[in-house]
């Protein structure tokens, strides 16, 4: 178990507050990592991750993954559980040097390799926040069955992405209001169904669903990957 947080804008730079306030979000998600805590701060994105070190316990697989070369910066929650397959099959090993055994430098090369497309071709759980500087696009994204808990909330020009409710209270500005309609169905059903959360103002991706953050323009879409 991991923990990914960050913040992805819109319109404009962020600046030290903004990169103040994802902090504080990884330290509401320090359990979900005891291991490992690292941070890449950019003017147009700030990310957040907190490691329990499974794969490839070693530093070299320390997050998030950075490749400034590539424009690739990959902050990830879960397990790739066929990426020896995908090593193999798209041989990987032979284009691109690792410099670890994880998982997760497999999904950034087989993403180096055929782009989002790479979502159907994953198998696992995982909850994870791609940035590609080099085509100007951000993707947060939940796995096929929504096993990996995220989240998203929208403040203004700002995406704010998290493994846990909890940690988008580090963010005094975002507004969190009570859902009536989520708490009226939690005492109906004893849990929260679909997208909604205990305020309207945080959603909860499903699975198979990531949002695609055109950096360009601005915009971004909630797409589904697999139904």
């Amino acid at each position: 178990m991991c923990g990914v947080a960050g913040l992805i804008s819109l319109n404009g730079e962020l600046d030290s507050r903004d990169h103040d306030n994802v902090l504080e979000m990884g330290k509401l998600l320090k359990h979900r990592g005891p291991n490992q805590q690292g941070h890449f701060f950019h003017k147009s994105f700030s990310i957040i991750n907190t490691r329990l070190s499974i794969i490839d316990p070693s530093a070299s697989a320390n997050l998030p993954l950075v490749d400034g070369d590539a424009g690739l910066y990959l902050c990830f929650n879960g397990e790739i559980s066929n990426y020896l397959e995908l090593k193999s099959k798209f041989a990987l090993d032979k284009k691109y040097q690792f410099k670890s055994q994880s998982d997760t430098e497999v999904l950034l090369r087989l993403y180096q390799e055929i782009g989002i497309s790479c979502l159907k071709h994953l198998s696992g759980m995982f909850a994870f926040s791609l940035i590609d500087l080099k085509r100007q696009r951000a993707y947060i994204v939940r796995d096929y069955y929504g096993i990996n808990p995220l989240f998203f909330s929208i403040d203004h020009s700002k995406i704010y992405f998290s493994s846990e409710v909890k940690a988008f209270f580090a963010l005094d500005h975002v507004r969190k209001t009570v859902n009536d309609e989520a708490i009226y169905h939690y005492f109906g059903l004893g849990y929260i169904p679909n997208k909604l959360t205990p305020f309207n103002e945080i959603v909860e991706f499903q699975g198979g669903e990531y949002l695609d953050i055109d950096l360009v323009q601005g915009r971004y879409e909630l797409k589904k990957y697999y139904e």
